[in-house]
């Protein structure tokens, strides 16, 4: 008997039942990951999706690690694709994460780069969750959640990219709506607003370059240029030409036009006699990377040891809280501990400096690589 969980935002729940109109999960399996799946479950089996409700459990008489499962949102006339296959390892059936392979990024949301299971059984293994105060408080899921949300963030900004999936869009209208989470399925949803791009003479003779605000690039939706009167001039999607990693676009015609740019553009430029102008270009596009599944193994690492350092100190003083030593004697019995603990350093030191150790190498090795190299430019953008 093993335990499937199906593991949902609140963001996602939302779409799945307003909006497409979904009302229970339907389970499949195989014994081969490139099989047949068959439906194990039935109208009165298949789990309920509920407001409110975010942890999804299915039991199964089957032998860990022996048979593939897939899932599927549904009602009795609609049905979504399939989820990507997965299989529940052998152990403790309830540990759900990138680290047991049997994690499945939900359809139409970004994901977890790691779960509370990849947290406390990968990074934090042997330590504990419960603080030493009167009630014996358990770490909660939900405080995993927001630690590993706050180290992606913190490696965003050291890195210069985005980590988590964004949609970027410039002038929202008033039918737009801005989530705090990304979500497919809707034109009108966007994380962040985008501010138009000035138009420079030089770098549109650079055939229509362009250096994005934010990077690696997914996809670009709107591409156009303006003039200084707010008219639109040209419709630039189909001339993109974008370097995703790095975030720079060049825009040259597909077409046989002879001048390019410079003749499509430029000429404009010299009927208002202006050399350049703010905001004229205007992008709608999408960062970061597809989903949590495809974040890179040694990068997702790496956050989930940032997360852990975060974790730790906050653990580290709900278990010993400014404690270092104590002895205690009885009818002539004593007893002593003592800990690396101290008013100001920290229960699990070891740990903590190795992690740090581990992050500082791998920022040494990799911070081009997804970061890209920094540039300097000569003249004003």
């Amino acid at each position: 008997m093993i335990t499937l969980k199906i593991i949902l935002s609140s963001e996602n729940l939302y779409m799945l039942i307003i909006k497409k109109g979904y009302e229970h999960i339907r389970i499949y399996q195989s014994t081969t990951i490139d099989g047949v799946y068959s439906e194990i479950t039935d109208s009165v089996t298949r789990p309920l999706l509920q407001i409110g409700q975010l942890n999804y459990s299915y039991f199964v008489d089957v032998e860990p690690g022996t048979v593939y499962f897939k899932y599927t949102y549904a009602n009795d006339t609609i049905e979504s694709a399939q989820s990507e296959a997965f299989l529940t390892q052998p152990g403790d059936p309830d540990k759900i994460g990138h680290t047991f392979g049997n994690y499945v990024v939900p359809e139409g949301v970004f994901g977890e780069i790691l779960t509370h299971d990849d947290m406390k059984h990968s990074f934090l293994w042997g330590i504990d969750l419960i603080a030493q105060d009167s009630g014996n408080s358990s770490w909660d899921e939900a405080q995993t959640r927001w630690i590993v949300d706050s180290a992606v963030r913190d490696f965003e900004k050291h890195l210069g990219i985005d980590i988590i999936r964004r949609k970027y869009k410039t002038l929202p209208k008033d039918t737009d709506r801005k989530v705090d989470q990304w979500m497919a399925g809707d034109a009108n949803i966007y994380t962040d607003e985008e501010y138009g791009y000035d138009f420079n003479p030089d770098l549109w003779m650079n055939y229509g370059f362009l250096q994005l605000r934010h990077a690696p690039i997914l996809s670009i939706s709107r591409a156009e240029l303006k003039g200084p009167t707010l008219i639109s001039v040209l419709d630039l999607l189909d001339w993109k030409r974008v370097n995703k990693k790095v975030g720079q676009v060049h825009f040259f015609p597909t077409n046989q036009m002879v001048f390019g740019p410079p003749g499509a553009g430029y000429a404009s430029m010299l009927m208002w006699a202006q050399s350049r102008y703010t905001q004229a270009f205007e992008l709608d596009y999408e960062t970061g990377f597809e989903t949590a599944a495809q974040v890179p193994s040694d990068l997702r690492e790496v956050i989930g040891k940032w997360g852990a350092l975060k974790m730790l100190g906050v653990i580290g003083d709900g278990l010993l809280a400014g404690f270092s030593s104590q002895s205690v004697s009885l009818d002539g019995l004593s007893e002593s501990f003592s800990s690396t603990q101290s008013a100001t350093s920290a229960y699990f030191g070891a740990r903590i400096m190795q992690y740090g150790k581990d992050i500082e190498t791998w920022l040494k090795h990799n911070r081009y690589k997804y970061g890209g190299i920094p540039m300097g430019f000569v003249g004003g953008l």
